[in-house]
C-alpha cells in the first residue's frame, strides 16, 4: 500500500506550482488587456506562460482550443510521472477530461461539426460506446484505475468526487455570470482546503490538478473572448 512518504516528491513539485498560481491582482491585470496580443503578453509574465507558449495572435479559436487540450494532456501526464507508480494511471486518466464536452455533444448529434471531425486529438467513438453519458463513463473508468488503498482514503476521494460533481452541475445551471463566478470561487476554495488537508496524499495531487484546471479555464475564457470579439482582431470562425 502506498504511504504518505511515497508522495513527498510529487508533493514538493505541486506545492511549488501551487504557490506560483496567479494572484487576484494578476488576474485583474490580465483582464484589463484589450486585445489578444496584450493578453498573451501578460500571460507570458506569469506561471501560465508554458500553457500559451505555442499560441500566437493569428490563431483561430479552434487552434487555441486544440493547443490547450494538448497542453493539459501533457501536464497531467507529467504530474502522473512524478507520483508513486500505483497511482499513475488514475492521475493520467485526467488527461482526457477536455475531450468529454465534445464527445457528449456527439452523443446527441447526428453529424459532427467539421472542426470535430478534423481534430486528431478527438477520437470519435463508435455508436455503441456513445450511449453512455461521457462523464459517467469517465468516472467509472477513473475509479477502476484506483489501486488498493485504505478505506479512509477511498472514502475521502469519493467524497471529493461527489462534491466536485455537485458543483459542476450547479455551474451548468448558473443563471448568470455572477452566479458562475461565485460557484467557481467556492470550487476553488474546496480544492484549496483539501490540498492543505491531504498533503502528501494523492488527494492533494488531484486538488492541484483541479486548481490548475480552473486557472486554465479562466485563461481560456480570456483568450477566446479576445480571439472572437476584440475589435482589432476581427471575428474568427
Amino acid at each position: 500500500m502506498v504511504q504518505e512518504r511515497d508522495f513527498a516528491y510529487v508533493q514538493a513539485r505541486v506545492q511549488a506550482r501551487h504557490g506560483a498560481r496567479p494572484s487576484v491582482a494578476t488576474w485583474r491585470y490580465l483582464d484589463a488587456a484589450a486585445d489578444l496580443a496584450g493578453y498573451l503578453h501578460g500571460l507570458r509574465e506569469t506561471s501560465l506562460a508554458p500553457w500559451v507558449r505555442p499560441i500566437t495572435p493569428s490563431d483561430t479559436s479552434h487552434d487555441m482550443e486544440r493547443t490547450l487540450r494538448g497542453q493539459w494532456s501533457a501536464y497531467t501526464r507529467r504530474i502522473a510521472s512524478w507520483a508513486p507508480s500505483p497511482w499513475r494511471p488514475a492521475i493520467a486518466c485526467l488527461s482526457t477530461l477536455p475531450q468529454l464536452p465534445a464527445l457528449e455533444y456527439l452523443r446527441h448529434s447526428e453529424k459532427p461539426l467539421a472542426w470535430l471531425a478534423n481534430d486528431p486529438q478527438l477520437k470519435l467513438p463508435g455508436a455503441e460506446s456513445m450511449r453512455e453519458n461521457r462523464l459517467d463513463g469517465w468516472l467509472s473508468d477513473w475509479r477502476r484505475q484506483w489501486p488498493h488503498t485504505a478505506d479512509s482514503q477511498r472514502d475521502a476521494l469519493g467524497k471529493l468526487q461527489g462534491e466536485v460533481i455537485t458543483h459542476l452541475k450547479y455551474m451548468d445551471d448558473a443563471g448568470n455570470a455572477q452566479d458562475g463566478d461565485r460557484l467557481r470561487e467556492q470550487l476553488e476554495a474546496l480544492f484549496k482546503r483539501n490540498f492543505r488537508r491531504y498533503a502528501q496524499n494523492v488527494i492533494a495531487v488531484f486538488c492541484h490538478l483541479g486548481l490548475t484546471a480552473l486557472d486554465v479555464e479562466r485563461m481560456r475564457g480570456g483568450l477566446i473572448t479576445r480571439i472572437l470579439f476584440a475589435p482589432d482582431i476581427g471575428v474568427r470562425q
